[in-house]
């Protein structure tokens, strides 16, 4: 092999395993995210948003929710300080989906995609 096709060999092999780290990170971060008990703060299935008012991506979660029929419960860390401080939230937005019973059907923290978030609101009904 050519000095070339060895150049090329190696960063096929570093993108390839920079992209599997990049997956595996993302992965593991979502596995630990802290699960928010949002019993109380929303009756029957819906969707419970944490935002801030200064919050683009908070907006653009709302916006994906505008229009759906599912019920919308969003908690303003500048209306409701207490529950930001009670759930140890810091990040913003933080989006949970319920069904009934409180059952949690999914949690994404900031901006989810819109066919993940589509996937969890069809769970709920």
């Amino acid at each position: 092999m050519s000095d070339e096709g060895v150049r090329v060999a190696v960063v096929v092999t570093l993108t390839v395993v920079a992209l599997l780290v990049a997956w595996l990170a993302r992965f593991l971060h979502s596995r630990r995210q802290t699960r928010l008990d949002v019993s109380g703060l929303i009756s029957g299935p819906g969707v419970v948003v944490f935002t801030k008012d200064d919050c683009p991506n908070c907006a653009a979660v709302l916006e994906l929710l505008d229009g759906d029929p599912v019920t919308v419960r969003q908690v303003r860390a500048e209306a409701e300080p207490e529950v930001f401080e009670k759930l140890a939230i810091e990040g913003v937005p933080i989006t949970v989906v319920v069904a009934g019973a409180g059952r949690r059907v999914a949690q994404f923290a900031g901006l989810p995609r819109a066919a993940s978030l589509r996937r969890a609101l069809r769970r709920v009904g």
